[in-house]
């Protein structure tokens, strides 16, 4: 086989990137540190596909735009240009960090020439760039061998539907922070995104603290195509719960940048990302995932409103005289303000900072009440709150801590179990 191709090296730069994520660098199958190409002959169009041997994740060689009147231009950026009549591509195997340094390093002006040979279309072969002051060549491996990824089974979907990537993947990069790294529940080490015939929910938590963020089917963020239903018998409306790994998220967050719609589906083993030029399809996680509402207090009726850039600052500046173990912060309710404190006695240093109540007049928070918190936690938390000021929802001194932005139609909620104070 020798077939001559041209490729545009800014844009498959670009798609390297993406893919950087899920390509394996170290596996028990070495065919997952490549980047897997194929042609497509009836559309005539390269796609690039990466694996880590459960999840796969596949991009059409083209750029997506819109034209004018709102209609989809793809443009190719890999092209074929001599095709071998009797030995025709197929799929090849390029070492994957090989070929992203070297398409770095070439210059992004010049249209690149490559010819791709080999004895026969599946063994391995030589990939030689001419850039055009110079080139390069480095080898390929056969495709027989490289694992296929197994889609959705149409025939068990439990549900597909539409939404807008602008309103999903910042929830979805707003919930990986509480995401668990546990080697003996697994089910925590996932996002779940929790399906309802009118509503979904993304939830992640690693047993300290949870994000929980609701869209509603009549806020115009989804588009209904097959959701859940309602339970006939019982009435309560039935939920399908897609795990989704944690080592796939960013993937997901850079993959569907520039899209303005992706369609999930599922069935009862994998969930699949798709948009126009990109799928993803990746195994999810098996288990039961924590029914996360019981675990949201009910009786929270202590209420303190604070400015969120205050508190992060407070607490940025208390972190250097905290415990290096415990991270405690202290947060006492003192007339109008917040008094935060940190301490290491053993290393004989401490801090404290005033935050100022906001709305004081209606804080029902008790003087005097005291509570512990991790400051690497209510910071991480701090960080997802989109508003200026946030809620701080309280009991008792051990009960969990609920934060919620002052815009009520984020149906946001973020939980923090408190820390023990030892007086």
């Amino acid at each position: 086989m020798k077939v001559k191709l041209t490729i545009e090296p800014g844009a498959f730069a670009k798609a390297l990137t993406v893919l950087d994520k899920i390509v394996q660098d170290k596996s028990a199958l070495p065919l997952l540190g490549d980047v897997l190409l194929t042609y497509d002959k009836e559309r005539d169009e390269f796609a690039l596909t990466g694996s880590d041997g459960e999840s796969w994740l596949t991009l059409d060689c083209v750029t997506v735009t819109t034209d004018d009147e709102g209609g989809i231009v793809r443009t190719r950026y890999i092209n074929l240009i001599e095709p071998d009549q009797k030995d025709p591509l197929i799929a090849v195997c390029i070492p994957f960090r090989q070929l992203k340094e070297a398409v770095a390093c070439l210059p992004k002006a010049l249209m690149l020439q490559v010819w791709l040979e080999a004895p026969a279309s599946h063994e391995a072969g030589k990939m030689r760039m001419n850039y055009g002051i110079g080139e390069l060549e480095m080898p390929y491996d056969s495709a027989l061998e490289y694992p296929t990824a197994i889609d959705i089974n149409e025939d068990a979907l439990r549900c597909r539907f539409a939404i807008d990537c602008g309103v999903l993947l910042p929830a979805m990069k707003m919930a990986r922070v509480c995401c668990a790294n546990d080697e003996l529940r697994p089910v925590m080490n996932t996002e779940c995104i929790d399906v309802f015939h009118d509503h979904l929910v993304i939830v992640a938590s690693d047993g300290h603290a949870m994000t929980r963020r609701q869209f509603d089917l009549g806020m115009g963020y989804l588009q209904q195509s097959n959701f859940p239903a309602i339970d006939s018998q019982t009435g309560n409306a039935l939920s399908a719960k897609l795990l989704v790994p944690k080592n796939v998220l960013s993937t997901i967050d850079q993959a569907f940048s520039a899209s303005a719609t992706v369609t999930i589906a599922s069935d009862f083993q994998r969930v699949s990302f798709t948009a126009e030029g990109v799928r993803l399809v990746a195994r999810m996680i098996d288990g039961n995932y924590p029914n996360y509402e019981s675990v949201i207090p009910k009786g929270n009726n202590h209420t303190v409103i604070l400015a969120v850039a205050s508190l992060q600052g407070a607490l940025r500046r208390l972190r250097l005289s905290a415990n290096e173990s415990s991270n405690m912060v202290t947060v006492t309710r003192q007339q109008n303000e917040l008094i935060l404190e940190a301490a290491d006695y053993d290393l004989s240093r401490s801090g404290n900072e005033r935050v100022a109540i906001q709305n004081a007049i209606d804080c029902t928070l008790p003087d005097g009440y005291q509570v512990g918190f991790k400051i690497s936690t209510l910071a991480t938390l701090l960080g997802c709150v989109p508003t200026e000021n946030c809620y701080l929802l309280l009991s008792e001194p051990n009960v969990s801590v609920l934060m919620k932005p002052e815009d009520a139609k984020q149906n946001l909620t973020l939980l923090l179990t408190p820390m023990i104070i030892n007086q």
